[in-house]
């Protein structure tokens, strides 16, 4: 005779075994505890089996066991229980640290995203500036034409983020071709 095994504690279904007949009644079967004669569903992708509390029946529960996502933080933390996830877990990754939870899921803080375009631009925009400090210096040996190349390349770094295209890199300022071959 077929039997369905149940974990203990869990409940969760863990497989099939035969029952042994009772040696001192042949016509009766011996069936261990948490094992059970009806046969347990098919589980659909993301379900697990589990026996219900009172033993009556199998039930289909959602499975999340593994990886899941913190929905303040994106963090991905491991999960062990069998169920519905909390509140503060989610089964989908973050898209990136733009993404903020929201009842429909993660979704774009395009706000937060152009902030963190513009500030990563500029501090792009001070570095280029930094580092021609020095061929901005009135005593650095440069022809008058490639002093009023950097001049004018400096300028356009300090106009950029006021230009239509800010933050796009794609619309960076270039340098003059002289500076930017010694800087490669």
């Amino acid at each position: 005779m077929n039997i369905y095994c149940a974990h203990p504690f869990t409940r969760e279904y863990v497989g099939q075994s035969l029952a042994d007949a009772d040696p001192l009644e042949p016509e009766n079967w011996l069936i261990p505890a948490h094992a059970y004669l009806d046969p347990p569903p098919a589980p659909a992708v993301g379900q697990a089996v589990v026996r219900s509390e009172d033993g009556a029946a199998w039930q289909l529960v959602a499975d999340y066991r593994g990886t899941v996502y913190d929905t303040i933080t994106g963090n991905p933390q491991q999960h062990e229980d069998l169920g519905d996830l909390p509140g503060n877990l989610t089964a989908e990754p973050r898209l990136s640290p733009f993404h903020v939870w929201a009842s429909e899921g993660w979704v774009l803080d395009s706000d937060a995203q152009s902030l963190a375009e513009r500030v990563a631009e500029r501090a792009w925009r001070d570095s280029c500036l930094a580092n021609t400090d020095y061929l901005a210096m009135p005593d650095y040996p440069l022809t008058d034409a490639a002093r009023a190349e950097v001049i004018a390349y400096r300028q356009a770094l300090r106009d950029w983020p006021e230009g239509g295209e800010f933050p796009l890199p794609e619309h960076r300022p270039e340098p003059p071709t002289w500076l930017a071959e010694k800087t490669q």
